[in-house]
């Protein structure tokens, strides 16, 4: 395909350019997308882009909201919990999946369509089940921020897991009982721990009046 021209470049518009851009990540993930390689796949200059899209940041919130229209909504349940834990599920999956995604959530609020309709889901499960406005916000977020903060901690710790050793002080030989304590801490942040701890904060809610 041969590279557009200046004057091609009004045909090009934000909903090819996020197109496009999925297509990247679907191959190399988010950490590979780059303004350079779009504009190279849509054989236009990166000026182009930008002529539909103020920075890079944008680009990646059109990509988070599509990935996020992608996993959808849970079915309606009158568990608010089960509601609860089956959207922070799914966002758990996608940021295991993108991992690179946990910088824009921690950059900037997400306040795109499909994030705009996942709280709008779980503030409706959560005031159908007795909570005010403000307090099903306040559930929202526990949840919402217990997940980002619980996926960015499993992505550092397999980040310095490549790079770093076990985490003991060099030269200081554990005993016996340190050692296996040493393994307890290692063995932390897993799924089981997750589920945990979710229930826990659960837990810890109530719909005013019960």
């Amino acid at each position: 395909m041969p590279r557009r021209g200046h004057g091609a470049a009004v045909a090009l518009s934000r909903d090819e350019i996020v197109a496009v851009a999925l297509e990247l990540v679907a191959e190399g993930g988010i950490g590979a997308l780059s303004v350079r390689r779009l504009a190279d796949a849509l054989h236009v200059t990166p000026m182009a882009i930008y002529r539909h899209v103020p920075n890079k940041d944008a680009i990646l919130l059109g990509v988070v909201d599509a990935l996020l229209a992608d996993i959808g909504l849970p079915r309606r349940s009158n568990d608010w919990r089960r509601a609860l834990r089956s959207l922070a599920a799914g966002l758990r999956e996608l940021l295991q999946r993108h991992p690179e995604m946990i910088d824009v959530f921690g950059r900037q609020p997400v306040t795109t369509p499909a994030a705009i309709a996942r709280f709008a889901f779980g503030r409706a499960v959560l005031l159908r089940a007795g909570f005010d406005e403000p307090g099903a916000d306040e559930v929202y977020a526990a949840v919402h921020t217990y997940t980002l903060g619980y996926c960015a901690l499993e992505r550092a710790r397999a980040t310095g897991a490549e790079t770093e050793g076990t985490g003991d002080l060099p030269g200081a030989p554990l005993d016996d009982d340190e050692a296996e304590l040493a393994r307890s801490i290692r063995n932390l942040v897993t799924d089981r721990q997750y589920a945990a701890g979710l229930d826990a904060l659960l837990r810890g809610f109530e719909p005013a009046g019960r």
